[in-house]
């Protein structure tokens, strides 16, 4: 059963953490650190306290399993919500930049155009032909 409850939070969370790093890479790196290490604290805890016989397993080893994993779940929604919300000022940066850009762009050939004309003005009427 522990086993089952292991492998099961082994694989959530590398679906959730494999989501979340492609965001931010950088803290999510430190957080799977940081989780790993707390999951082997926990599983040399258990093996002091109980030296992995089924016999041992009290309810408070299935609520500190479970409380674990909710506090795990709650600080990667607040570590991806915030990653997420800075991936998407960023991407609104960015597309503001390619605009301003384009913007430009237009403008340097608005500009171009009004000077070659100008140009052409000032040619005619220097030398107006009949």
């Amino acid at each position: 059963m522990i086993l089952n409850l292991i492998r099961f939070f082994l694989s959530s969370s590398h679906y959730i953490t494999s989501y979340y790093i492609t965001s931010n890479t950088t803290i999510m790196k430190g957080l799977t650190i940081t989780g790993f290490l707390l999951l082997a604290v926990s599983a040399l805890l258990f093996y002091l306290t109980t030296d992995f016989t089924v016999e041992e397993i009290r309810m408070s080893h299935v609520m500190g399993t479970l409380a674990g994993i909710g506090i795990g779940l709650i600080i990667g929604g607040i570590v991806g919500y915030s990653s997420k919300g800075s991936a998407i000022k960023e991407e609104e940066r960015r597309k503001e930049f390619v605009r301003l850009q384009k913007e430009k762009e237009d403008l340097e050939k608005q500009a171009a155009e009004l000077a070659r004309r100008e140009n052409e003005l000032q040619g005619q009427r220097q030398n107006p032909q009949i």
